[in-house]
């Protein structure tokens, strides 16, 4: 359109007018639209949907998006809009995931969107800047990836028959790593879903005989059950080789003297890493297997040098080089997968790995869960940012460990009375919790330690002072990741009248833990358990990760019993100080006539001896009572320890009751 002739001021009133209506027609448009410009990405415009979709703000024109929010530093952003300038081509993205602190309440915000980004041009032609249009899809992704987790979870319990490849992968591989004082370990493994073909790769995290810890990932060549069984063969025979005090090269020797006789194993690849915690010092061999990348405390990153090692079974040597990790320093093994990806050669991955490894474990990127572990965020975050917005096409795995400085024993004292039980708990929780053991190892030490508190309570001072009756607790992870927990009182140990509905504490304690010993004696009793702590690997069929609620680490949650109908619903800690309670509850609810009541223990955080009597009593005393524990939940775990039934699927509640609390 030609511009108006001088002097002719209605042309320009109708110019401006046209201006002030695509103004308002931009500003009005329902999809988010920004612009952005370079060199340094300012915003430019951003209409009313884009300033709505980030909490409403009105002071972006003129900032950069990490000057409007610092937190995406490290989330790929820049990197994304480097790429649109310099191929200087149109880019869709679906799915993408950003995290904002959208309402500067100090807290980060999951946001996931589709958008465009179209780079505009100057009058030279040159890229001058970058168009957004932008979906807000938070509520569509959340969805599928519950469904997705869902859907894992009930091929994993119900043993699918169509799932048979993933159930063995997921049978082969080591489902959970050692907690070890002095190297904090963490492993993802990303299984491919074209056709639902396993692949072959493995992984494994050894603690030999001298202290030393065995790091290895490994690769076998092809696909489906027939790599799946090589691999778990493969793995077992090296596994086995490092649990003895030879020499690293002779456990990888006899490897791949077992790999030349079966031709499904020749040219598999293996990255083996001994680390000796206490000196740093590692001995590694990459036999055909991408070298693992070194990450130092302040985030300088590094491949290890090659050994030169030819794959399994080709005739070539398996060369072992040497390096030295310092305090703070973790490695990454991997598998080529994470290099092969759609899009990119493997100078550019192996540069991309490096830079976003680096920038994790500098906490600068995306976070994933509730880990703060570096190693954790490593691997699961390592895997979602590089896989995003490539996709993958083959098996992935990462296992990653850290030098790390052993934790502080635990030790508290504390007044035997009923109340400190659960106090005592919760103390213990908070010095478990950076070691993010495993749920069922939680429940085992937390119930252990509650019961054995309780015993102390019930027991040893029935005859003293309240004011000089105490219990003291002490808890250190060994070197062989042994939890060696001990409970002393100075009390003398009283008998209660024989019940037969009572004793049960310490046969709990004897089936949650690996072993206990007690010690009776004039100046008190001592009861010392031994368990050993693992925390989960995560394995996964999908490019995201996630976690289900964390039943057993809900510490402040306060007990509650609510009638609802025909049900009860009961949260929190069930233990001496609550259990009658919850008699009381349940005595209730049945004398309103009701046919039969279901108990929802889905909510418990805590169930102990003295819940488990009140269960067994109303259970066997004729009233009509279902218990209701999901599969996972600490109910669950108890429950199935002392053998009283329950239904882990429960149905909904019928309605109302005038007998609710």
């Amino acid at each position: 359109m030609s511009e108006p002739p001088p002097g002719d001021a209605s042309g320009l009133d109708a110019l401006v007018g046209r201006a002030d209506g695509v103004q308002r027609a931009f500003e009005g448009v329902p999809t988010a639209m920004a612009s952005v410009k370079l060199p340094d990405y300012r915003f430019t415009a951003c209409n009313a949907a884009y300033r709505a979709m980030y909490g409403g703000r009105t002071d972006l024109l003129g900032k950069s998006p990490l000057e409007a929010w610092p937190e995406l530093q490290g989330q790929e952003l820049v990197e994304l809009l480097d790429r649109v300038r310099d191929d200087g081509e149109p880019a869709a993205y679906h799915g993408w995931r950003f995290q904002l602190d959208i309402a500067s309440s100090g807290r980060l915000v999951d946001t996931y969107v589709d958008f465009t980004a179209t780079p505009y041009r100057d009058h030279e032609g040159a890229v001058a800047g970058i168009h957004f249009m932008l979906t807000d899809v938070t509520a569509r992704v959340t969805e599928r990836l519950r469904a997705e987790e869902q859907s894992r979870s009930a091929r994993l319990e119900l043993a699918d028959a169509l799932d048979v490849v993933t159930a063995l992968q997921d049978a082969l591989l080591p489902d959970s790593l050692p907690v070890l004082p002095q190297v904090d370990a963490a492993a993802a493994y990303l299984l491919a879903d074209h056709d639902r073909r396993a692949g072959g790769d493995w992984f494994d995290c050894v603690l030999r005989p001298n202290g030393t810890v065995a790091l290895l990932v490994g690769d076998v060549v092809g696909s489906g059950v027939t790599a799946s069984a090589v691999m778990g063969q493969m793995r077992a025979v090296l596994h086995d080789r490092l649990l003895g005090d030879e020499p690293v090269a002779e456990a990888l020797a006899a490897l791949d003297r077992y790999a030349a006789q079966r031709e499904e194993s020749h040219a598999a690849t293996v990255c083996l890493v001994v680390l000796d915690p206490t000196s740093g010092s590692i001995e590694y061999c990459t036999a055909g297997h991408p070298p693992p990348l070194v990450v130092t405390e302040d985030g300088e990153a590094r491949f290890l040098a090659p050994t030169g090692a030819a794959p399994l079974a080709t005739g070539g040597g398996l060369g072992i080089g040497e390096d030295t990790l310092g305090q703070g320093d973790l490695v990454l093994l991997y598998t080529d997968g994470l290099l092969e990806r759609p899009g990119r050669s493997i100078m550019e991955a192996t540069v991309e790995l490096s830079h976003v490894t680096r920038q994790v474990a500098l906490g600068r990127a995306v976070r994933v869960g509730a880990s703060a572990r570096r190693v954790a965020l490593v691997t699961e975050q390592g895997l979602e940012l590089l896989t995003r917005s490539t996709g993958y096409a083959d098996d992935i795995t990462m296992l990653a460990a850290q030098r790390v400085s052993a934790p502080e024993p635990f030790s508290v004292q504390a007044p035997a009375e009923p109340r400190e039980v659960g106090a005592v708990r919760r103390k213990l929780h908070q010095w478990l919790a950076p070691l993010e053991i495993g749920a069922a190892d939680d429940i085992a030490v937390q119930h252990a330690v509650g019961e054995l508190v309780t015993n102390a309570v019930e027991h040893a001072y029935r005859d003293e002072s309240p004011d000089a009756a105490s219990v003291a607790v002490r808890a250190e992870l060994d070197s062989a990741g042994v939890l060696t927990c001990t409970v002393t009182d100075t009390g003398h140990w009283r008998e209660r009248e024989p019940d037969h509905r009572r004793g049960r504490g310490l046969a709990m304690v004897r089936g949650l833990v690996d072993s206990l010993e007690l010690r009776r004696q004039e100046s008190g009793t001592t009861a010392v358990f031994r368990h050993r702590l693992s925390r989960p690997a995560h394995l996964m069929t999908g490019r995201h990760v996630t976690s289900g609620p964390a039943v057993a680490g809900a510490q402040d949650v306060p007990f509650s019993a609510d009638a609802s109908g025909d049900r009860v619903t009961v949260c929190g800690p069930v233990d001496v100080s609550s259990a009658e309670r919850l008699r009381m509850v349940l005595q209730r609810v049945g004398s309103g006539g009701l046919s039969g009541i279901t108990v929802d223990l889905a909510g418990v955080t805590h169930l102990g001896s003295a819940g488990v009597q009140v269960l067994h009593e109303l259970h066997g005393d004729g009233t009509s009572m279902t218990l209701s524990a999901p599969y996972g939940s600490v109910a669950q775990h108890v429950l199935e320890l002392v053998r009283l039934p329950y239904d882990p699927q429960p149905s909904a509640p019928s309605g109302p009751n005038d007998l609710s609390p």
